[in-house]
């Protein structure tokens, strides 16, 4: 797929990380992973991002600079043939969808926490018409939205982190290394669930401009989202210790409760807004993703025909497949391995054909 509409590379950069962290940043550490390894959360994102950056996000990249002017739905079929390539770009856009949906799921359900009398549908069909009419001004107008909201939310990331500073105990931390070598690999798991969810930028790779830079914006993008999610759980764990940050929902937003500036009030409205914004960046990002690529998948002329039947699917399954929150959050912890699986397993499996292939034919 050859787009017209480019993004430059610190843009993609920026998409990367706000899909990355705009759900990720108020759970980190997170309950699962604090409660396996404890004070040592910290070293399963260290861990995790190393493992993804290779597994996942330099394959992609790799491909994607190979292939310039193809999406991953383009080269897939070209290196594992048309069904084998056919039936991976399914799976490809399949979990694409599953990320935009829950996407609009959780804006829904965290507004029906605040006005519980607005029916849940009417929250999902609201940020479904803003998010479509941001799809259909196209890549380059969402590139640009990721430009002006990821410093704002930077900027809050750190006041929390300032000012939550005479708070810190560096005892929360110790000992180190008291965990068993089962619970840290169990607990790498959850933390490269939350760190593969940007790879389906593998499915605009064709519209970023100079694609010779695509591999090393890729490692900066899972680099510094890893860093990100690393500062914060040393920070949570400072403030909170390994026993009370395990049964917290939300470490951040606690964490924001308790700044407070004269004239400004708590910090807590402010971190609610730019996750707002945050995670609409992700959601609008998935949803271009996945519809440009079915229009390339089956050869169609124009994703915009697209937009609102596919809005109407993913608010349908929003509503209908989860009964509530917790349901969804149950199923996604326990299905950890197949969310792995389907980002990390497809895009190194095509990576090492297309590099076989590539051998052979050179020494052919």
């Amino acid at each position: 797929m050859h787009n017209k509409y480019k993004i430059s590379g610190y843009q993609l950069i920026l998409l990367i990380i706000l899909t990355n962290l705009s759900t990720t940043v108020l759970y980190i550490p997170g309950g699962e992973t604090t409660s396996l390894v404890r004070q040592t959360a910290w070293l399963s994102f260290i861990l995790a991002t190393c493992i993804t950056a290779l597994l996942c996000y330099l394959p992609l990249a790799d491909l994607g600079s190979k292939y310039p002017n193809m999406s991953f739905i383009g080269y897939s079929q070209l290196i594992m043939g048309k069904y084998i390539g056919k039936f991976f770009s399914i799976l490809f856009l399949y979990y694409v969808f599953i990320l935009h949906s829950w996407g609009l799921l959780e804006l829904g359900n965290f507004f029906h926490i605040f006005l519980p009398e607005t029916p849940l549908a009417f929250n999902l069909i609201l940020f479904s018409l803003l998010v479509a009419y941001c799809v259909r001004k196209g890549l380059e107008v969402i590139g640009r939205c990721s430009e002006f909201v990821f410093p704002i939310g930077l900027l809050a990331l750190l006041v929390i982190m300032f000012a939550n500073y005479p708070n810190y105990n560096i005892q929360n931390l110790l000992p180190i290394n008291e965990s068993s070598l089962n619970h840290h690999i169990l607990a790498i798991i959850p933390a490269m669930s939350w760190l593969t969810i940007g790879y389906f930028f593998a499915g605009v790779t064709s519209s970023v401009n100079n694609p010779a830079k695509l591999k090393k914006n890729t490692i900066l993008a899972i680099g510094l989202s890893g860093l990100i999610l690393l500062a914060f759980s040393f920070i949570a764990l400072m403030v909170f210790g390994p026993k009370p940050l395990a049964d917290l929902s939300y470490p951040l937003l606690t964490m924001s409760r308790t700044v407070v500036f004269e004239g400004l009030g708590r910090l807590d409205i402010i971190i609610i807004v730019f996750w707002i914004t945050w995670i609409f960046i992700r959601v609008a990002f998935t949803s271009y993703v996945l519809l440009v690529n079915i229009t390339e998948l089956f050869g169609l002329s124009n994703y915009r025909y697209l937009i609102i039947p596919e809005a109407i699917i993913a608010i349908s399954y929003a509503m209908f497949h989860y009964d509530n929150y917790l349901e969804q959050v149950y199923y996604y912890n326990v299905g950890h391995l197949f969310y792995n699986a389907i980002p990390i397993g497809i895009p190194l499996i095509v990576w090492v054909v297309h590099f076989i292939k590539s051998r052979y034919e050179g020494v052919k």
